[in-house]
């Protein structure tokens, strides 16, 4: 895949961590959980993506796959960047938010 996806013309990473950033911040869900629904979410995504790309013509095997595929890799990167973010906040680089 020699571009990034899109969906109109919003990258498919930057769309699915402001979906996240939304999730986290409304529900308390365990690590295990919000890992899942990263990954899920980007599956997800991955697949619209396809659907609204008005370069793909054919929904070949072949496409879905690497649409698929992107969401995944999409979904494992958004979790290693929000585990980065709360490594930082709980080394004190950051005060974390306080808790009500």
């Amino acid at each position: 895949m020699e571009e990034t996806l899109t969906i109109g013309k919003y990258a498919v990473p930057w769309a699915l961590s402001m979906i996240l950033a939304f999730i986290y911040s409304q529900l308390i869900l365990t690590d295990r959980v919000k890992n899942l629904a990263a990954v899920l979410c980007g599956i997800g995504l991955g697949i619209v993506a396809l659907w609204v790309n008005p370069k793909v013509e054919l929904w070949t095997p072949l496409n879905i796959i690497e649409h698929i595929l992107y969401g995944f890799n999409a979904g494992l990167t958004a979790v290693g960047f929000w585990k980065t973010l709360n490594v930082q906040f709980r080394n004190g680089a950051v005060p974390p938010p306080p808790k009500p």
